[in-house]
Formats: C-alpha cells, structure tokens, sequence
C-alpha cells in the first residue's frame, strides 16, 4: 500500500518528503513486527539488542556505558534495560574490583538459553525481509548506508 494512503495524507510536497516519511513509517512497522515476534520470550526488541550487545562482548567484560553506546535504539534507557533484564535473571551486575563506578554486566546460563532459542526462530522473523531480491537487499542497504553517511 502507498504511504499516501497508509497515513491519509492529501498531499506530499515532493519525492524527499515522501521517501523520509516512508522511512519513519517503516521504520515504526518494523519496530511493531520485531516487538510482536519477542513478545512470547518476554522481551522487548531493545531488550534482545542489549543481550546480543553482551554476548558478542565476550569474552570481554561489558558495561552499562558500553550497551547504550551500541544500542540500536538511541532513546532506549540502557540501565533501565539492564535492570530489567537482571530482574528475569538474564544478565548479572557486578562491581569492577579496579573501578568500583564501573559495572560489569554478564550473560546468565538462562540469557544465553534464551539468545539461542531465539536465534532458532530468527529465521521466521526475516521473512518479511524476503519478498526483496538479493539484488534490491544489497541496493536498499547502500541507500539506507549513504543516507546516514
């Protein structure tokens, strides 16, 4: 469907008007569909992103500045991500013995279990991804790449 239609607007002043709201609308879709495929795991998006940002740290030692410096989502509240991931027992805190400012955050057996249980599934969550050609994949990632350059 066209964004037009999608989002009821009568007019859009040019061709770089309509790209960038498509862009943010799709981007919001995107966030609706990867938040409804976490869902049955009891995680958020942002929350999967922070354990990812853990476990690919390893076998270094990660800490709270380290994950919301990395997170996708700049807005995210990165040590009220943490705290919740701590709280369902999928990460662990603790204090560097050199810089007790410092905290160092640690996937539990229960996060890895989960990151691999998802990972399984991950297939299934790109799918809307596949209606692209491998060609229009690698041309949308060079514009989505120039953009931010």
């Amino acid at each position: 469907m066209k964004l037009k239609a999608l989002i009821k607007l009568k007019g859009i002043a040019n061709p770089h008007q309509n790209a960038m709201l498509n862009i943010m609308h799709t981007s919001s879709w995107l966030v609706q569909k990867l938040d409804a495929f976490f869902k049955p795991y009891g995680i958020t998006h942002q929350q999967y992103n922070a354990l990812q940002i853990v476990r690919l740290q390893l076998p270094d030692l990660t800490s709270v500045t380290d994950i919301r410096s990395r997170l996708l989502d700049k807005m995210s509240d990165a040590s009220r991500i943490v705290d919740r991931l701590k709280k369902i027992g999928l990460i662990e805190k603790s204090i560097s013995i050199k810089d007790k400012r410092r905290v160092h955050i640690v996937l539990t057996k229960k996060g890895n279990n989960l990151l691999n249980i998802i990972e399984e599934n991950t297939v299934h969550s790109s799918q809307m991804m596949e209606i692209l050609s491998s060609d229009e994949v690698v041309l949308l990632n060079n514009i989505l790449n120039k953009l931010r350059n």
